[in-house]
């Protein structure tokens, strides 16, 4: 049990971190705790619910008559004690650490303690309790990858979990395609182990990202890579999610700029950072300009399936509760007349997403949480300039990468901080990761 207990491949603060990612004998395959971990993060990897357990409710009419997430089953219940159960228990033996590491970044915990507080003003507080606890669990297992695994460990972890999710996803598809094939849409697409096409297609796009920054090793190490990122793209564009598609191409920009970037030196950066803003000015002009054509070739109206009414509906509920919104995860809910109202209004009677991560927040904790979650965002982009250097190592990269996908939140489909989701600990690990590589930048005295 050494391996389990032991942190190993930690090293002291004040070490370079390129060292970490220059071991190829600390392997996060030799650990015994990286098998343990792998369960509950497929669990949270597929929202909670895994494709087999919705079956049943897999068709157009289906859809509608899902229950609430956290309202199922038996076995559902189990998943939730079994694999939250274990992430507390993998965190006991580096617990001091860990607790010195959150004290550290306290304020990452005021969102999911609001979220808490919110119970004494929703509509179902016995929901928004449950679920806001196990927030704050996702938070606090977030910083444990951190400080658990060292950056090279961290990658092995997320693209192991890839791995078999993606596996598992085409046997789905194949074998079970009553599971594995999303018919709740108008479009099916592929939904693998997850529990719908769009959650396929974004937590695909996340477990893919670190595959452009980790150095596979071997003689087969370029070979291994291209597989990898041929079977994810492949599950991404079964998934038919047009959204997924463009927040592919997005990312894939993102990291070209990166790249790119990468290679000059500070004063070209500079220059090509005030050069960037207007050229992305202009592709949101041409874009807009375009958009007619454009969304006629991928299948969309000029709503975006209904998004633009919703974002033009939302406010109407928002301002009924603008400081303290409506209870963390309660605002789609039966017992909230506002709900139906803002459907209503939308034209569209099983509404359950406001999607837009910023109207999903302020409908549901209020400018309060809004105002809580920008400082994190912010302090996380801050964080992400400072580490940026000429030098810096692949894996820091790998951080603002995932800073960036978090950040897309505020314009996508998506929501913050998701009950029995992935994006919120892999944001709390880059947040931290970032946050230590600028702190040892500032202390190395590197301008």
């Amino acid at each position: 049990m050494s391996t389990l207990a032991a942190p190993q491949g930690v090293l002291p603060r004040t070490a370079p971190r390129a060292v970490e990612r220059a071991r190829p004998s600390d392997s996060v395959f030799r650990l015994i705790v990286t098998y343990v971990l792998l369960g509950p993060l497929l669990f949270i990897a597929a929202r909670g619910a895994f494709s087999v357990q919705g079956m049943g409710y897999n068709s157009k009419m289906g859809a509608a008559l899902t229950p609430e997430s956290g309202q199922g089953s038996t076995l559902h219940s189990a998943e939730l004690i079994g694999f939250y159960g274990i992430m507390l228990l993998v965190m006991y033996p580096v617990l001091k650490q860990l607790i010195r590491t959150c004290r550290n970044h306290w304020p990452l915990f005021m969102l999911p303690f609001w979220a808490i507080a919110s119970t004494t003003w929703s509509s179902e507080p016995k929901r928004t309790l449950s679920f806001a606890i196990l927030s704050l669990i996702l938070t606090v297992f977030g910083i444990y990858l951190a400080v658990r695994f060292n950056p090279r460990q961290q990658m092995q972890l997320f693209l192991a979990t890839g791995l078999v999710a993606v596996l598992a996803s085409f046997v789905l598809v194949v074998a079970l395609p009553r599971a594995g094939i999303d018919y709740k849409n108008v479009t099916v697409g592929a939904e693998g182990i997850y529990p719908s096409k769009n959650a396929c297609s974004g937590i695909t796009i996340l477990l893919l990202l670190p595959a452009f920054f980790y150095t596979f090793p071997g003689k087969w190490g370029g070979v291994k890579r291209a597989i990898y990122i041929f079977l994810n793209l492949a599950l991404i564009v079964a998934a038919l999610a047009r959204t997924g598609w463009g927040v592919l191409i997005i990312l894939l920009s993102f990291i070209l700029l990166l790249r790119f970037m990468h290679r000059l030196r500070p004063i070209e950066r500079i220059f090509v950072a005030g050069f960037t803003p207007a050229l992305i000015a202009l592709v949101l002009w041409l874009v807009y300009v375009n958009s007619g054509p454009i969304l006629k070739f991928i299948g969309k109206d000029p709503t975006l399936s209904g998004r633009t009414v919703i974002w033009a509906v939302a406010p109407l509920a928002i301002v009924k509760s603008p400081i303290i919104g409506f209870g963390y995860d309660a605002f789609w809910t039966i017992t909230n007349p506002e709900a139906h109202r803002l459907a209503l209004a939308a034209g569209d009677p099983f509404l359950n997403n406001a999607e837009n991560g910023v109207l999903g927040m302020l409908l549901e904790l209020g400018a309060v949480g809004m105002l809580v979650l920008s400082w994190a965002l912010v302090k996380g982009v801050v964080n992400s300039f400072r580490s940026f250097r000429s030098n810096t190592p692949d894996y820091v990269l790998w951080y603002i990468v995932l800073m960036f996908f978090t950040l897309l939140s505020l314009v996508d489909g998506n929501k913050f901080m998701v009950p029995n989701a992935i994006e919120w600990p892999v944001f709390m690990m880059a947040y931290v990761g970032l946050a230590e590589e600028a702190r040892r930048i500032k202390s190395l005295g590197v301008a």
